[in-house]
């Protein structure tokens, strides 16, 4: 089967006000990497009654390493029993642990996160899958999403899990409060933000504990976190259950805060220097070559019979992002796509030939950012051994990024594949 280009960029997930508002639409499940187990501890085997008589008392307090000294972690607590208090334990008074899965042991060889940016654990029988992709989408890459599913008959606890592509300052702490306070007024969900001590590697991380579960959805978050790898750069995590887990609201939360506690860095650093970058464009002899500035990152996204090859720039958090990708394919999908309102049209260069390239301005509605289009279409030849088409599409919530971007795509040029 034949695939279309898409004709937007998937930055817009990295903004939290899609992520962090439960009354937002939910991401329900992605791909994951393929498994490579690291070291782990062997306390995180702990049952959830186990990790119940293990609760500190309320008012203990920690300093986060790395945080500004003033900021300090205290148990999220806002009078509901939905709210645990401590890392790895549950609200007070709460009996409830999960259903089923709440009384598993954690598996003790942690699953691989990110095709090696992070590692966590989860109950016994948790397993990394990849979510299906649409008929008409390539699967997304490891390096973006992973996806960790646990069930029991019909509980289900899963773990979504993101690279941002995000950089955090050094008050993360107060810059993650006040994203969460600006993306998530007037939801009906609060999120209570308190740091989080990971198992090991150099993390810095901060949970986000819901004060209530969404009342419809297949896909009910329970916790989120936001964690600083060492290379300074953002990643999201959230755990979900389904409906039949509702009523255990408040032990979902404690068990996605075990799992939460077991976090730690992976080995895997994302290459933030400038200079050239291959694309893979099936052919023996040939390969694209794009050339990047200095924090900008190119992911491969191979569809059976296509490729997606995205880049992004690596922007602080809180910032709009922005992406340029490079469909390669059979069936792309015309710009400007499904967009009626106005569109600007100019001459510019797309791998050494001018084309036309087509521009629009989406403005901010209902709650979701203004974005920047910019895309452009052109044959390729066939003798090259390359699909017949290439699809540029830009997406950015900056007219600067944007313009940035076109001149990455300006740099695509065709290279013989044995030149290094």
């Amino acid at each position: 089967m034949r695939h279309p280009s898409p004709n937007r960029s998937t930055w817009a997930a990295a903004v939290l006000l899609a992520i962090l508002a439960a009354c937002k639409k939910e991401r329900t499940e992605s791909p994951a990497p393929p498994p490579s187990p690291v070291a782990g501890r062997s306390d995180a085997a702990k049952t959830a009654t186990e990790d119940a008589a293990d609760e500190p008392a309320a008012d203990d307090a920690k300093v986060v390493a790395g945080e500004d000294e003033d900021f300090v972690a205290r148990p999220c607590w806002n009078g509901s029993d939905w709210v645990a208090r401590d890392a790895v334990g549950r609200p007070p008074g709460s009996t409830e642990r999960c259903g089923r899965l709440g009384g598993k042991p954690f598996d003790e060889t942690p699953l691989e996160l990110l095709a090696g940016r992070l590692a966590v654990q989860g109950p016994q029988g948790s397993r990394l899958l990849p979510r299906t992709p649409g008929v008409m989408a390539a699967p997304e890459a490891p390096e973006r999403e992973s996806r960790v599913f646990c069930e029991d008959g019909n509980e289900k606890f899963v773990l979504m899990a993101w690279e941002l592509f995000r950089s955090a300052g050094e008050r993360l702490g107060t810059q993650v409060r006040t994203e969460v306070e600006r993306e998530t007024a007037g939801s009906g969900t609060a999120w209570c933000v308190e740091p989080l001590v990971p198992a090991a590697g150099g993390l810095r991380a901060y949970a986000l504990v819901p004060d209530r579960l969404p009342a419809e959805g297949e896909a009910l978050p329970v916790l989120s976190v936001l964690a600083v790898h060492p290379d300074g750069l953002v990643q999201l995590l959230r755990w979900y259950v389904n409906p039949p887990l509702a009523p255990d609201a408040a032990g979902c939360i404690a068990l996605a805060r075990r799992a939460a506690a077991t976090l730690a860095a992976g080995p895997r650093r994302i290459p933030r220097e400038a200079g050239a970058r291959r694309l893979e464009a099936f052919s023996q002899t040939k390969e694209l070559e794009v050339r990047l500035p200095a924090d900008y990152v190119l992911t491969p996204q191979p569809g059976p019979d296509f490729a997606v090859h995205r880049i992004e720039p690596i922007v602080p958090l809180g910032e709009p992002g922005a992406s340029l990708g490079f469909y390669l394919g059979d069936n792309p999908q015309p710009p400007p796509g499904s967009w009626a309102g106005p569109v600007e049209r100019s001459k510019a260069p797309l791998l050494g030939e001018e084309v036309e390239w087509l521009a629009w301005f989406i403005p901010e509605h209902e709650g979701e950012p203004a974005e920047y289009h910019l895309e452009a279409l052109r044959p390729l030849p066939d003798e090259m051994g390359f699909p017949h088409f290439l699809h540029a599409f830009i997406t950015a919530g900056d007219a600067g990024l944007r313009d940035e971007l076109r001149e990455v795509a300006k740099s695509l040029r065709i290279v013989d594949r044995a030149t290094r």
